[in-house]
């Protein structure tokens, strides 16, 4: 049995054709055209999709800086730095200087235990492991 390809997908069109029924003119059977195919399709769709995770990591960190923007914040985070008497959790040896969000799953919402109060040095290294994963 033979079977004509589609040149775009490569798979089989019209059906199959016994032998006396094959056109002289049909190009021969390409086995890599559908594979070829579906790999150029996946790779549309990852770099659509990186696209898509980018501008929505791009509007969400506006929307994050806009909130470390408000009184709600502010609060928030002058109840952590007094519950640590303004000491670094991480190193215990520096003041701390910045409140570190450990989670984010009550965000705008969050208990005073979703933060750390760090200083500077010590958040750049819990963001370098996070960041890291």
């Amino acid at each position: 049995m033979y079977g004509l390809q589609c040149a775009v997908c490569g798979r089989t069109v019209g059906g199959w054709l016994r032998k006396e029924d094959w056109p002289d003119s049909a190009p021969d059977w390409d086995d890599d055209l559908t594979r070829r195919y579906w790999d150029e399709r996946a790779a549309r769709g990852a770099a659509l999709a990186a696209a898509t995770k980018q501008s929505e990591r791009a509007a969400w960190l506006q929307e994050h800086d806009q909130y470390l923007r408000t009184e709600q914040w502010a609060a928030l985070r002058q109840r952590a730095c007094e519950r640590e008497g303004g000491i670094c959790e991480g190193c215990r040896s520096k003041r701390g200087t910045q409140a570190h969000h450990l989670t984010y799953d009550r965000w705008r919402h969050e208990l005073l235990i979703d933060l750390a109060w760090l200083c500077s040095d010590c958040h750049r290294r819990a963001h370098e492991v996070s960041d890291a994963r």
